[in-house]
């Protein structure tokens, strides 16, 4: 990262991105009771659980479940609108995010969802290397997708004839590309869970001493210790909750 913060990286135009259930090969995955969940929420969060749980509300086990799965969703785009940030800082080239949400038809297995590596064959176009019940809506957005990269190939932009317009990353417009039965910009999370997120991503780096983002204006101060958070510090605090406490007063 600091041969990145001095602009020496190999500057080339990028895509990255993350699909929405990447959590899925869990078998806790959406089914947390909610006690258990609670718990969870107030070991990890300390003096902010309150305000996760204003944010993502729940009063069964069901939906102890789905807002699992949306904060998890949330912070993962939040994640990746860091990282993208932090690169744009010394990066001549252009950057393009992704929120892949398709679940492939899968009735043996719809827990899955649009799990982790799960939007490959729709990038390659190969829908009948695979045994699915696949439906034109899958055969369209694997035309689209599959375009998509072959022109960032060519070109180093997405964008082509045909294609609905993906734009490039721009830290002024908290968004996202989503790449599903409908094709367009997205905004990562709603202005709340943003802030939330950003700060919560804040004290993991305050941990190394260095400055935070400042979400009213929409743009980061000072070194940012990022090391690919999209992955690293998502799955971190998704995986491990019950290491990562709020101290009091933060």
């Amino acid at each position: 990262m600091a041969i990145m913060a001095k602009g020496m990286q190999n500057d080339v135009p990028t895509i990255t991105g993350m699909n929405a259930d990447e959590g899925s090969s869990s078998p806790m995955y959406g089914k947390i009771l909610m006690k258990d969940y609670k718990t969870q929420i107030e070991r990890m969060y300390g003096d902010k659980a309150k305000q996760f749980l204003e944010l993502y509300p729940f009063s069964n086990d069901e939906e102890a479940g789905r807002f699992q799965k949306e904060s998890a969703r949330d912070q993962s785009r939040v994640s990746t609108w860091m990282f993208a940030e932090y690169r744009d800082r010394t990066a001549k080239t252009p950057m393009y995010t992704y929120y892949f949400d398709r679940a492939m038809p899968w009735p043996e297995h719809p827990e899955f969802g649009a799990f982790h590596t799960g939007e490959v064959p729709y990038v390659f176009n190969n829908l009948k290397m695979l045994d699915r019940q696949w439906e034109n809506a899958d055969r369209l957005l694997a035309d689209q997708i599959s375009g998509y990269w072959v022109n960032f190939i060519k070109t180093g932009d997405p964008n082509g004839e045909g294609l609905p317009e993906w734009t490039a990353f721009d830290s002024i417009k908290m968004v996202t590309q989503r790449l599903g039965t409908e094709i367009g910009p997205v905004p990562i999370a709603g202005e709340k869970q943003t802030e939330f997120f950003i700060s919560l991503l804040n004290f993991l780096l305050h941990m190394y001493n260095i400055p935070s983002v400042n979400c009213k204006e929409r743009c980061f101060t000072g070194k940012i210790f990022l090391m690919e958070c999209y992955f690293y510090l998502s799955f971190f605090i998704w995986k491990e909750r019950e290491i990562i406490v709020f101290p009091e007063n933060r």
